[in-house]
């Protein structure tokens, strides 16, 4: 484990780019990625990028980002989210049946997916998303 660092992207986001949001919206963009992979040299497997996306408070629907579902992402900071490495969804009260220590937490096969994880795109103009 002393090869793992994990760490929250705000405290980097307000030291280098000066401002945040407090959403994650700058760590999440294209362009952040390509610049880690460019400015810092990182080759594939040397990092790894986590997303949780914004969850819905609206009740109806079964697929993100209704239905109360809890949507997360991993992928390697090369290859970026339309290759991840796993990627999944859960409804809140499935999620609430888990235990609340996240080593605890282990999802079954089916709980992710490997690939394209995200169905549409926002402001997709070389490097937003």
């Amino acid at each position: 484990l002393n090869d793992i660092r994990i760490t929250h992207s705000e405290p980097y986001q307000n030291q280098v780019f000066g401002w945040s949001l407090g959403t994650g919206w700058l760590a999440t963009r294209e362009c952040t990625r390509k610049a880690f992979v460019e400015k810092c040299g990182f080759g594939p497997k040397d990092m790894y990028i986590i997303n949780f996306e914004p969850a819905s408070p609206i009740p109806f629907g079964s697929t993100p980002p209704f239905g109360q579902r809890v949507q997360w992402r991993c992928y390697d900071v090369t290859k970026g989210p339309w290759d991840a490495q796993i990627h999944g969804d859960m409804p809140y009260p499935e999620l609430e049946k888990k235990s609340n220590c996240a080593a605890d937490l282990v999802l079954k096969e089916s709980d992710h997916k490997q690939g394209k994880s995200f169905r549409g795109t926002f402001l997709c103009f070389d490097g937003y998303w």
